[in-house]
Parts: C-alpha cells; sequence; structure tokens
C-alpha cells in the first residue's frame, strides 16, 4: 500500500468503520474519502462544554425554556443525536489527520447514484484516482419477517447493495487494488428479526468471489462480521449473545483484525467470518448428489513456498499441496464433517510455473456417496483448460470427510535407533534433495534399510503467508512433505537416482501434526524404475498422526541434474 492511494470509505465518519480507518491509517497514513448520511453542523453555543447525551438533553430542554420555546421530546432528541454525529465525525477527522494522513468528509448518499457522483467528483479530481473501497454503510431494521414492510427490506437492502453498485459505478474498477466490504455473520449463519440484513450481506459474499474472479489482481476482502462491543450492545444483548454461545469483538482486536487482513501478503482469502464463538456449524446434508467447480488463479507471487520447490529452472507445485487443494476446496463446503482419508490421488499433469502456466485452473468435486452425520465420500479433481485446447487433467483422487473421526492407531514398529553412519548426512545440501529452506523440515535420518527408513522431523517455523494460496486450514503441507522426503533418501541411498511421488493408494488424517515428529516407512516393493512403501507419521510413542498407504514414487536418474537448478 502506497502513501498516494485513495480511499473511498463509506459509512466512514462514525461507529465502527471509523475505527477500522483510523487503525489503518496508523499503519498506511495514504488518502481517505469518508461518506456518511450525517450533516457535519455547527455546534450551537449552549452545547459547548457539555458532555454525555443526558446532560445535552438537560442542557437543550434549559435553553429552548429560556427562548419561550417548547419542543417536543422527539426534536430534542434529534437534535441531541445530531449534536453527537457531528462531534464523532471531527473526532475520526482530527485522528485521521494527527496520523499524517489525508483525510475529507462528504454528507452524501450512496443510494442515490446522481447525489454521489455530484459530491464525489470535484473530491476524486483533488485526491486522484480511487484505488481502494471500503464499504461500511449499514441500517438495520430488526424485525421479525412477518413484521417487516416493504420500506424497511428497501432501507436496509438498498444500502448494502444499491450503495455498493453506485460507489463502483463512481470508480474506474480496472485502477481499484482494495475492495473491502463489511458483511455480516448474519450472512454466513441468518439470524433471528434479520432475514433483510442477512440477505443483503450474503449478497456481498457471492459478488466479492465474483469480482476476485473478474479481477484477480484485486484485493478483495469481505468481512463477516460478528457483533462488536460497543454501544449498540447493550448488557441485556449480551447476556442473549452468551446464551447462545456468541463472543462479542472487543473493538481493539476487530480493528486490529481489519489491518492485518489488508495488509498481509496473502491475497486469496476472500471471506473471514470475524467473531469466535458464534456458532458450530453443520451442513444439512440432503440425497441430492452435487457437483461443485471452483476456479482459481495461480500467481507464482503469491506463494512463497514455491521459491523453495523448483525442478529444473521452474517452480512445480507439490504434490501434496495439490492435495491441501482439494481438502481445503472441500472443508469450506462441508461445515461441521472433518477431512479424514484420500483414495487413488494420481499425479496425471503436474502444474509448472511457466509459460504453459493456465489462465485458471478448477477444482472440481463430484459427491458420490453421503450419509447424514456420518461421512461423505467425494471424487476431486484439478484441471485447466487453455484457449482451443483440450481439457488437461493435473490430478485426481476420492476424498472422504466424517462427522466424528475414530481414534488414532498406534504405530508398533517404530525403530528409533541412531545409525552412526547417518549423523552427518545432510540431504539438503549434497544434492539428494532439492528443496529450499521452507521445505527443509527433516531433522535427522535415524537409520536406513533395504526396507526401511525413519526419520525425525520438526515443524517448519514460517510465516502464515509463505504458504500463499494452499493455507493449512486441515493439515500442513510444507510438514507433509517434508515427511514424504524420506523415501526421497531411500531412492538416491539405494538406486542414486532422483525420484518423484506419482501415486498414492491411500492415505489417513487423524490429528495436526506436532512440534516434533516422526516418519517410518516401510518399503513395499522397488525397481530402477519405481518404489512402493507405506509411511506412517507418528510421535515418539508411536501414537499416529497419519498413514499414506501405497505411495508410490517414479525413479530416474534424469531427475540428478535437475534438482541442482534454483530460481
Amino acid at each position: 500500500m502506497k502513501s498516494n492511494f485513495v480511499f473511498i470509505v463509506s459509512g466512514g465518519g462514525r461507529g465502527i468503520t471509523a475505527q477500522c480507518v483510523i487503525q489503518l491509517a496508523q499503519v498506511y497514513p495514504c488518502n481517505f474519502i469518508l461518506l456518511g448520511r450525517s450533516q457535519i453542523d455547527k455546534q450551537p453555543e449552549w452545547a459547548d462544554n457539555i458532555a454525555g447525551e443526558i446532560e445535552l438533553k438537560k442542557q437543550a430542554f434549559a435553553y429552548f425554556n429560556s427562548q419561550g420555546k417548547k419542543p417536543t421530546p422527539r426534536e430534542i432528541n434529534q437534535l441531541v443525536k445530531n449534536i453527537l454525529a457531528t462531534r464523532e465525525i471531527q473526532k475520526t477527522l482530527h485522528s485521521i489527520n494527527q496520523l499524517g494522513a489525508t483525510v475529507t468528509y462528504l454528507s452524501c448518499d450512496i443510494t442515490n447514484n446522481i447525489n454521489l457522483s455530484e459530491k464525489l467528483a470535484p473530491i476524486i479530481d483533488k485526491f486522484g484516482q480511487i484505488t481502494g473501497i471500503i464499504h461500511g454503510a449499514g441500517v438495520l431494521a430488526d424485525k421479525l419477517i412477518e413484521n417487516k414492510t416493504v420500506d424497511d427490506f428497501a432501507r436496509v437492502y438498498s444500502t448494502k447493495i444499491e450503495g455498493l453498485h453506485n460507489l463502483l459505478n463512481n470508480v474506474n474498477i480496472n485502477q481499484l487494488k482494495y475492495l473491502i466490504l463489511f458483511s455480516s455473520a448474519a450472512g454466513f449463519y441468518g439470524n433471528i428479526g434479520q432475514s433483510d440484513y442477512a440477505i443483503a450481506n450474503e449478497i456481498l459474499n457471492k459478488f466479492a468471489y465474483q469480482f476476485k474472479h473478474r479481477y484477480p489482481n484485486c484485493k478483495v476482502i469481505s468481512f463477516n462480521w460478528g457483533p462488536w462491543e460497543s454501544g449498540m450492545v447493550t448488557s441485556e444483548l449480551k447476556e442473549i449473545f452468551a446464551e447462545r454461545g456468541i463472543e462479542v469483538i472487543p473493538a481493539n482486536v476487530g480493528t486490529k483484525v481489519f489491518t492485518n487482513e489488508i495488509i498481509k501478503d496473502n491475497n486469496e482469502q476472500i471471506q473471514v467470518l470475524v467473531g469466535g464463538g458464534l456458532i458450530n456449524p453443520s451442513i444439512e446434508l440432503d440425497s441430492e448428489l452435487k457437483n461443485y467447480r471452483i476456479r482459481r488463479k495461480l500467481i507464482l507471487e503469491a506463494n512463497p513456498f514455491l521459491q523453495d520447490h523448483v525442478i529444473g529452472n521452474y517452480a512445480v507445485l507439490p504434490k501434496v499441496f495439490a492435495t491441501v487443494w482439494l481438502v481445503n476446496s472441500a472443508q469450506q463446503i462441508y461445515l461441521g464433517y472433518q477431512f479424514f482419508s484420500i483414495e487413488n490421488h494420481k499425479l496425471l499433469k503436474g502444474i509448472v510455473f511457466d509459460e504453459n502456466l493456465a489462465d485458471e485452473y478448477i477444482v472440481e468435486l463430484q459427491e458420490i456417496n453421503k450419509i447424514p452425520n456420518q461421512e461423505i465420500k467425494l471424487s476431486g479433481k484439478i484441471w485447466s483448460q487453455r484457449k482451443e485446447e483440450k481439457i488437461r487433467y493435473h490430478y485426481q483422487c476420492n476424498l472422504k470427510f466424517l462427522k466424528k473421526l475414530p481414534a488414532r492407531p498406534i504405530y508398533e514398529n517404530f525403530d528409533d535407533c541412531q545409525d552412526d553412519k547417518l549423523i552427518n548426512l545432510k540431504p539438503y545440501e549434497d544434492g539428494t534433495l532439492f528443496h529450499g529452506k521452507s521445505f527443509q523440515g527433516i531433522k535427522r535420518v535415524l537409520n536406513i534399510s533395504k526396507k526401511k527408513i525413519t526419520i525425525q522431523c520438526i515443524l517448519p517455523e514460517i510465516e502464515s503467508s509463505t504458504f500463499g494460496q494452499f493455507p493449512p486450514l486441515v493439515f500442513n503441507g510444507l510438514a507433509f512433505d517434508s515427511a514424504l522426503q524420506c523415501m526421497l533418501i531411500w531412492v538416491r541411498y539405494f538406486y542414486n537416482a532422483g525420484s518423484l511421488p506419482s501415486f498414492i493408494k491411500k492415505a489417513e488424517h487423524y490429528i495436526p501434526l506436532e512440534k516434533i515428529y516422526y516418519a517410518s516407512m516401510d518399503v513395499n516393493f522397488s525397481s530402477n524404475s519405481k518404489a512402493i512403501s507405506d509411511l506412517t507419521l507418528h510421535d515418539k510413542k508411536g501414537n499416529i498422526y497419519a498413514i499414506i498407504l501405497g505411495l508410490e514414487v517414479t525413479i530416474s536418474k534424469q531427475l540428478n541434474n535437475l534438482f541442482n537448478h534454483k530460481i
């Protein structure tokens, strides 16, 4: 983010959106155009030095009585509301200015495109091209659906949806670097009395995905906020939230989440649910077998770990990260179910980051069988299609998700004896392994024989942004790749050749890996061209994290030279 960036912020003068902008300005003091319905009115003299709503109302009644006027309570409430709104907007502007940012405030109606255009045009001429939109405006009309009016729905819906439409109409979309939407957990989960609000916010969520697909270089985030700990959350509401297991978001926490999500390098996390303990969601399964297609543009620069996985002159997507991709995609659909296993995982055509990289890749998930509250079986494929070419399949496997995972089994054949001849073995330095720093999880090779190899690994300590488009939502791709490397060490040791994994008959995942873990590989078959083994990831007591059965690697001495190349 650069100092000359310009953000339009709807609902930015007051409240939570204003607090988020102030926090962002602390990190990046750029330019902000705040939009709101409230006018900045000159404060009446009688209100000077009077703080608080109650005292202002008392002073207002006293002043008007001295003038011989008898305002209604409603008129007094509106007057005091306007005074407090003006003060809050002025405080927001002062706070942002103090941080070295440039800021201005426009009173306008974002649901009226003509009004918005008239107000924005001269400001954009002054500030320059808009590079970001933060759409935080929103209104509530909480009522049970049978009591809602058309006007209620229109006010709530139009502020979110028509407002966004009009904001986009007044900028050059191709110049946008950021599109930040304030959605709500009500859109994700639904909420009693908020049918209109839930609809509007879920539309924002779906639009965010669509916009990201059309404009992949724009950072798009739809924040699904839970309730904030602010003036609108009364003690009574807090009790209701507590009964439902809903935690309110402290302002200092929420604003930091907002800023951290915007500034972090990962450009892929579009929908961000904020608010711990909202619900433990679980998808309701029906009898219809469904298909899903999830599209993604792969970007080398967005995935720092790929710089450490180079074969020849090009970064190559590791097979285990294709599994991460498939599992993450399915996990976000099947809420309440846990990934357990894959079967028949085939490498068909690897993804190489060269001139043949496709514009987009498709994860296709096809339901094979599902038993409500028990299990879901899926067929998963990753494929691409360049213009005027046939579909190219890259990876495929079957996946199983369970409502409840089975107990962890025990690996009975753990051999933790250290072979003294292997103490000084350095596979990352002697050309055995080509993997760069983020993949170097093997701490030591304990022993090796014609039928077995045992290694000790340490979970790599790296920034979360290193994972890029492949975050460890279910399991850590770098850690699992480190375990798989024991097969490559075994092949080099006995065949003096390079090797790469090509097929997995079955793999089961029980719990995430801990800091220190072991990989024990039992060799079932080997020849000059391939080797097949079973690989078990476990702790020192033999408690299993994951089992990989029928792990097949392709062996070739031609890989020896390729493994020595780095980007």
